[in-house]
């Protein structure tokens, strides 16, 4: 994947470049301080061509038909067990949506919107079609991804948007939800319930700490969650709240994911109906 001649879109300060043949990736998401200063929230996506499965941890992108990963590459739902990538291999992470090249179907300088179909296969035998719309306005970047389900049957799926939040020194975040799970190491694909009030202290500094966990899961969390940067604030907002992942990676990288979906990670209950969609908003508000 070669993430050159990006999509741009302006409004006021901020500025996004969008990646339609990298996976729908954006791959920057600023706002000029100033005529020579620029401020990043995300990690800025280098013009570096990379390999599908070993992408840069930068920018932000749809996660489909799954978010996460499944345990032992295996997808066990209603009876059936399919195998999304070599049983016992690497972690066949996040679908489809990251490794393909989408389609621009409209444009203008606010907004875009980028569209991919998948025909079905031996990995995921539900044809199905996605759609990414981008919008930028002068406070901040509206993202809505949409999955429909072209299979005649019932298909499984949880989507959702992963960015890469910039996390230099002195930032802290802030989530809540009902409940906050951690995943069972014992046991691949199972969850544990976590304690809330730790996993607020977590966020606002405790995710260094090598005991501390790299992921937390925030179920029903209230749609709005914050990181303060020195001097700015950069709002998290959903309309489809659902689930919220954190991760926090321990060798100092210098980002944390806030990622928004629509379940915990293999858990899809019915799923989709034939005919039906399923949707995950986030909206970045700069203050």
């Amino acid at each position: 994947m070669s993430p050159i001649d990006p999509i741009i879109l302006r409004a006021g300060m901020l500025e996004a470049h969008v990646h339609p043949a990298c996976g729908a990736r954006i791959g920057r998401f600023f706002t000029r301080l100033d005529a020579v200063r620029e401020f990043d929230f995300l990690m800025p996506l280098a013009e570096s061509p990379f390999d599908q499965n070993a992408w840069p941890k930068a920018g932000c992108f749809p996660m489909l038909p799954f978010a996460d990963k499944l345990a032992g590459n295996q997808l066990h739902w209603k009876g059936r067990t399919v195998e999304v990538a070599e049983p016992g291999g690497p972690p066949w992470f996040h679908g489809w949506g990251l490794r393909s090249a989408w389609d621009l179907v409209a444009r203008d300088g606010q907004s875009c919107e980028l569209r991919m179909r998948f025909d079905g296969s031996t990995r995921w035998p539900w044809p199905f079609a996605a759609r990414l719309q981008l919008a930028l306005d002068p406070s901040g970047l509206d993202v809505l991804l949409t999955l429909s389900n072209l299979a005649h049957e019932p298909m499984p799926a949880g989507i959702g948007i992963h960015p890469y939040f910039r996390w230099p020194a002195g930032t802290v975040g802030r989530v809540q939800g009902k409940r906050v799970w951690i995943a069972d190491m014992e046991h691949p694909g199972a969850f544990l319930p976590y304690d809330s009030a730790a996993a607020e202290e977590w966020l606002t500094g405790k995710m260094d700490d090598p005991a501390s966990p790299p992921n937390l899961f925030f179920e029903d969390w209230n749609g709005n969650a914050h990181i303060d940067y020195p001097g700015m604030r950069l709002t998290l907002s959903s309309t489809t709240p659902g689930f919220l992942t954190t991760f926090a990676p321990k060798n100092g990288a210098g980002y944390v994911c806030l990622e928004p979906g629509t379940c915990l990670p293999g858990h899809f209950g019915d799923g989709i109906a034939a005919g039906a969609v399923q949707q995950v908003h986030l909206r970045l508000a700069v203050s």
